[in-house]
């Protein structure tokens, strides 16, 4: 649903292939199954441009750092959005 994905704030992390975690702080606008948005990590400053389904609740994003692209898809539920 729409309201499964509000606008602002949003702190997350990801994993490294050893394990390691890294933490995330983003500031996402949902809208009309765009998401955009920017944030910070350990790796530097990013900006985020994607796309939504609240139907399905997945959603895809290009998290853009100065140097090279990460690629994410991800799923919501009642603890927020996880995936890869």
């Amino acid at each position: 649903m729409e309201h499964d994905f509000p606008s602002g704030p949003w702190r997350g992390f990801y994993r490294y292939a050893d394990g390691r975690r890294g933490s995330m702080d983003l500031h996402l606008a949902f809208a009309e199954g765009r998401v955009g948005g920017d944030g910070h990590d350990p790796v530097g400053p990013f900006t985020v441009r994607g796309r939504y389904d609240p139907a399905r609740g997945e959603v895809w994003w290009t998290k853009r750092y100065a140097s090279h692209d990460v690629f994410y898809r991800g799923f919501r539920d009642h603890r927020g959005i996880w995936g890869t």
